[in-house]
């Protein structure tokens, strides 16, 4: 399995590499935060 972003091998259970997991992670709790104050 490869990561839909980058092309490298994805983490188990993920679409995503070590890397781009943690890039979505950091946007995800940046939009909740923003969205719930």
């Amino acid at each position: 399995m490869k990561c839909i972003q980058c092309e490298n091998p994805a983490l188990h259970e993920s679409d995503f590499c070590a890397t781009c997991e943690e890039k979505t992670l950091k946007k995800k709790k940046h939009l909740y935060f923003t969205l719930s104050f």
